[in-house]
Formats: structure tokens, C-alpha cells, sequence
């Protein structure tokens, strides 16, 4: 009985506060007040559009890079969309003819029901009253607006990750140690055959530990989806798989089962090494909507390798064949009758409409070979002169335009097992000492130079201009081909033309 007295007291007192209004509205406001009024309205709409750019900052931060601290972000949105609702409910209390617009408006920003709704199907007091300034601090917790979805959802995973049953480890990543580059390929062997996949194609060789016939060397920065810690799946992106030119050059299935992956997260240049992974789906192309999510600095990335002029001729030849596919053949086709030699005088009567039809042919062959020969220049020319910004321009091209655009692709991984032992014989490598307790030799390897991203040539060959060393023994050193000779005479096996020794 005293809420509803509460209820109708409010009710009364909000129904002088409307009459007031309206009195005054009718009988005009002084102008003092007025100009203050539209001039504070009008500065509270300046406030506005200043918070609607910040949001707009925000969001084209939460696409450009990537955010660590969800809660901090989640608690700026928050903080700004409270900014926003007290602002619009302010201007609709001061403005109540303009009330019903402008709170519409900040329904439609915030996400949520629009309370003019609820007023006009006949709401409670307690709804009306949110329209007042200080309602939105003094709100139930189910009254409240919530922050954007995308806010609390910084990192998204493929749909196909997601449906993965997580791998429960108990391997603490702080106490694991990193492997350097160098440690894991010298070791490991193998050759790269696409973007950060290895083959070892002689896995039983004594270079290859634990018979190891495959593995993966990922970088986070241009990884975002690959496995972050010791047993959780991921997945990798490619723009397109590398076939062998034969059967026997292409890596078996079973090369992609149950293999290392070694992941270099964002804080270190060496990699960590995240169990044994197999692909358990055929890739998937990444559509429009999905290349959203991609972060725009690892679009970029795949912008410049694809345009890179040093780039393996299959990514070449892949790159011709997305954009400018081969021309197919639209001439005549011989048919069985053609193509058979006439053996009776009934068939050798109807030869002549047969050697018709195989001129047209062999004129229809000639052709096509002359269109591939012009397709193949063409192809070439502009696959020569594609350019970083171009191939980024391809990622935002429609599916049907008549240069396709380019789609990147999903490489699935999921982890099997931790393989303890594999770990510890990696780690005693690290340290240069062989398990059975001999030191190792240090293997030097040049990494720039193996750093391509698509593929390795499989016998990397490095000249260096040779420099004689000062011999301070009575010996004679060994002089190089080519160089001055002694001063004084001629050295033995000296090799020099007679014309230009010193006499």
C-alpha cells in the first residue's frame, strides 16, 4: 500500500513538472533562458559527436592491432557508452518535445530496447523515470546497457577450431626453453617446401631426430591464429598449397600427421615448441565477412610476399592462374570417324567431308596455340608488375569480378600430444650436447638467406671472395690462383703467363 502511495505521489509530481512545462513552452521563455538553453543543447551535441569520433578511434583500433587487456578495453566501452546514454538522456529530459527522437537515436547506438517503447506500451513508473539525468547511476543491473560484443570477444578463432574438443595440458609455457631457428633446422634437417612448412624427405637419416618426417616454424606476428600455448589447436594462413610437378615430389599425407609445431610468439625471436599436431580438415577459403577479422598488418605482410619479384616461380604460376586463367580450347574436336583411316570404298567415299573437318581442326589448334602463346606473355607481364598495394586491393575485390579477388586460406591444426622425450632431446641440442654425452659441433648456418618465405633452394651455394693469409713462419704458404707471384723469381706450379712474371 505505501509503494503504490510512493508510485502516485512520483506520478503526481511528474504531472506538475510536464504541466510546467508545457506552461512555459506556451507562453514563451524568456530569451535569456532560451539562448542558454539552445546554446547548452548545442554544446551537448558537440560532446556528442566528439564521443561518436573516439568510438569511431576505437574501433579502428580493435581491427588494426591487437588488443591483450580485454578488460581494460571492455571498461573503456563501458566508460563511453555510459558517456553517450547520460548525454542523450540528458538532452531528451532538458528537450522533452525532442525526447522521443533523441532517445530513439541512442537506443539505436547502444543496442538496446528504446524506453519510448516501453512508455508507450504503457511502462511502469520506474521505467518512465530512467529518462531522468541521475536514473542511469541509480539503474537496476539488469537496466544497465551493455558493452559492444565485440569489446569481449578480441580474439576470434576459426568455427572449425572452435568445434575442437580442448587438450587439457599441464605444461607451464614461463618454464619452457625457446629454440633458435638455427638449433631446430640443423637438427631436424629438412627443406621448406611452402610458408613455414619443413619436409624432411629422408626422415630415417641420423640428422632427423625421433624418425621426425615433418614440422612446422610459425611466427606469431603473422600468425595470429596459430597455437599460442603448449596444447591448443589453431590454424595457420596460406594464400596457396604448392604441388609437386610429379607424384613422387609432393609430400604423402602422412607427412602432415602427428609432426612438431614450433610457434616464435610475439615477445621472442626464438620458437616454442607446442606438441604434435596433425590437420584433421581439408583448408577452407576464408570469405569476405571471415578476411574481417584477419588484422590488417598480416594482410599487409601477405601483400608484400605475394608481390615480392623474388617470389618461388609456383607462387608465380599460382598467382597467374587465380587472376588471368589459362584460355580453354573452343575450336572443332575431331570425332571418332574423323580420326579413323577409311578401310572400304563406302568409307572412302565420305573422306572428303572427313579431311573438310580435319583442316578445320587443325586450323582451329593452330589458333588456340597462337591465343596461349599471347596469354602467356600477357600473364606474365602483369604478374610482373604486381605491387604490394595492388595485391592488398585484391583482398577487398568482389568473387565474380573479372579479376577475381584473392582469398586467403585455412591450414587446420590440431594437437595430438606433448612428446615430453622429443622436447628434452631438442633441448640437450640447444645446449650443443648429444645425449649420449659427446659434445656436439656447432653448425653454423646463414638464416637470412634461408628466410624466403615460400621455399629454400635445395642446394644453397654462397661465394666468397677468397683472402690470402700473412704467413709469419719460414714456410711458404700456398698462393691463391691468379695473384702476384713472389718477389724475386717463380714459385713452383706457378700458373701465371710468362709475359707477366717478374723477372
Amino acid at each position: 500500500m505505501a509503494d503504490d502511495d510512493a508510485a502516485t505521489t512520483d506520478r503526481n509530481d511528474q504531472s506538475a513538472r510536464l504541466r510546467e512545462l508545457k506552461t512555459l513552452s506556451s507562453g514563451g521563455l524568456k530569451r535569456d533562458h532560451d539562448t542558454d538553453l539552445r546554446l547548452a543543447f548545442e554544446d551537448l551535441q558537440s560532446q556528442i559527436a566528439g564521443i561518436a569520433v573516439r568510438i569511431d578511434e576505437q574501433d579502428l583500433l580493435l581491427k588494426t592491432q591487437r588488443v591483450d587487456d580485454t578488460t581494460m578495453l571492455q571498461n573503456v566501452s563501458q566508460t563511453t557508452t555510459q558517456r553517450i546514454a547520460d548525454a542523450f538522456t540528458q538532452a531528451a529530459y532538458e528537450q522533452y518535445h525532442l525526447g522521443d527522437l533523441l532517445v530513439q537515436k541512442a537506443s539505436s547506438m547502444l543496442g538496446s530496447a528504446s524506453p519510448v517503447a516501453h512508455r508507450k506500451a504503457g511502462a511502469s513508473h520506474e521505467q518512465q523515470a530512467s529518462l531522468h539525468p541521475g536514473a542511469i547511476m541509480q539503474s537496476k543491473p539488469e537496466d544497465t546497457v551493455a558493452a559492444p560484443a565485440a569489446a569481449a570477444n578480441t580474439i576470434w578463432v576459426p568455427r572449425a577450431v572452435r568445434e575442437l574438443t580442448p587438450l587439457n595440458l599441464t605444461v607451464a609455457i614461463e618454464h619452457l626453453e625457446t629454440l633458435s631457428w638455427e638449433t631446430i633446422t640443423s637438427n631436424l634437417g629438412g627443406e621448406k617446401w611452402s610458408p613455414g612448412f619443413y619436409l624432411v624427405t629422408n626422415p630415417n637419416s641420423d640428422k632427423a631426430i625421433n624418425n621426425c618426417k615433418a614440422y612446422w616454424l610459425l611466427e606469431q606476428i603473422n600468425e595470429p591464429f596459430a597455437p599460442s600455448l603448449p596444447g591448443v589447436h589453431g590454424a595457420k594462413l596460406t594464400a596457396f598449397y604448392r604441388e609437386g610437378t610429379n607424384e613422387h615430389d609432393e609430400p604423402s599425407e602422412d607427412a602432415f600427421h602427428d609432426i612438431p609445431v614450433f610457434v616464435a610468439l610475439a615477445s621472442s625471436d626464438e620458437y616454442t615448441y607446442m606438441g604434435h599436431y596433425r590437420q584433421f580438415r581439408f583448408s577452407d577459403r576464408l570469405s569476405y565477412d571471415t578476411m574481417e577479422n584477419v588484422p590488417v598488418t598480416v594482410l599487409e605482410y601477405w601483400s608484400k610476399q605475394l608481390a615480392d619479384p623474388d617470389r618461388p616461380d609456383w607462387v608465380t604460376a599460382a598467382l597467374i592462374e587465380h587472376f588471368w586463367p589459362k584460355p580453354r580450347y573452343a575450336g572443332p574436336m575431331p570425332t571418332d570417324e574423323a580420326t579413323t583411316t577409311p578401310a572400304t570404298a563406302a568409307t572412302a567415299q565420305s573422306s572428303s567431308s572427313h579431311i573438310v573437318l580435319e583442316r578445320r581442326v587443325k586450323e582451329g589448334v593452330r589458333e588456340y596455340v597462337e591465343q596461349l602463346k599471347e596469354w602467356d606473355r600477357e600473364s606474365h607481364r602483369k604478374v610482373g608488375m604486381l605491387t604490394p598495394i595492388n595485391m592488398l586491393e585484391s583482398f577487398q575485390k568482389a568473387d565474380s569480378e573479372e579479376e577475381p579477388g584473392l582469398r586467403l586460406r585455412w591450414e587446420y591444426m590440431q594437437c595430438l600430444r606433448w612428446d615430453d622425450a622429443f622436447y628434452m632431446r631438442m633441448v640437450q641440442y640447444k645446449h650443443n650436447i648429444n645425449p649420449h654425452g659427446r659434445e656436439r659441433s656447432k653448425k653454423k648456418t646463414k638464416r637470412a638467406e634461408a628466410e624466403i618465405v615460400y621455399a629454400l633452394p635445395t642446394h644453397p651455394h654462397v661465394t666468397k671472395p677468397a683472402v690470402a693469409e700473412v704467413e709469419s713462419s719460414s714456410r711458404k704458404s700456398p698462393r691463391l690462383r691468379g695473384t702476384k707471384p713472389a718477389v724475386g723469381g717463380h714459385e713452383k706450379n706457378d700458373r701465371t703467363p710468362p709475359h707477366l712474371r717478374k723477372r
